[in-house]
């Protein structure tokens, strides 16, 4: 099902001649991307006139869900409602409506959303940086296997990687590997993760970088 957040969109849908089921992606705050409250009747006009394509689901997207404050979001779920009372209210019936990514799901709980959008979550991984007593119950479902694809001899004393927190007592060599937080893995994990080399386990060490992670070899 295409999310529609532009207008632009909405008239190429229109433009193939074809039957489309739809997303509605309302902006609540998050001011990412989305449609606007004062530009909503203009989308919804446009739908009239177009019976092939379909509104199935109305979503949005929660900008802090991943704090214990919980008036920033009260906020966009009331936004959601009020601009899903318009759509409504024009004689659509949208089956699925959802503003929950992974943080969300797990510590709001309001029926009147009847979808959910899990990610990390999904794969048994927590979104928050301490989580609750049932997310330490997660296992993970990736694996990942990756190359090494650079070796550094250093002396005892050194620095590796961003930030200089932390240096090497002894001499050692450091091995890179060519993944992290580009590919979703926040330096918040820097110094947790295990790696292993042929069923070795060896410990991430040093900060995370976007695109590469240090151990020893």
């Amino acid at each position: 099902t295409v999310a529609v957040y532009n207008i632009q969109t909405l008239h190429y849908l229109i433009s193939l001649k074809k039957k489309i089921k739809i997303h509605l992606f309302l902006n609540t705050w998050m001011n990412r991307e989305g449609i606007q409250k004062q530009n909503l009747q203009t989308f919804l006009d446009l739908l009239k006139s177009t019976p092939q394509i379909t509104l199935e689901w109305v979503m949005s997207h929660l900008y802090d869900a991943d704090r214990n404050e919980k008036n920033h979001i009260n906020e966009q779920i009331a936004t959601f409602k009020s601009m899903t009372e318009i759509i409504e209210s024009a004689w659509f019936h949208p089956i699925r409506k959802h503003i929950w990514a992974s943080a969300g799901m797990t510590n709001i709980n309001d029926n009147y959303f009847t979808a959910r959008r899990p990610w990390l979550i999904f794969y048994g991984y927590s979104p928050f940086s301490t989580p609750t007593k049932k997310l330490k119950l997660l296992t993970p479902a990736l694996k990942l296997h990756s190359t090494i694809i650079s070796l550094q001899e250093i002396g005892a004393n050194e620095w590796v990687s961003y930030n200089h927190k932390r240096i090497t007592n002894n001499p050692c060599t450091t091995a890179t590997v060519p993944f992290w937080y580009y590919e979703w893995r926040l330096r918040t994990l820097s110094w947790k993760l295990t790696y292993y080399y042929h069923n070795t386990p060896t410990q991430q060490l040093w900060t995370i970088c976007m695109n590469l992670s240090s151990t020893l070899a």
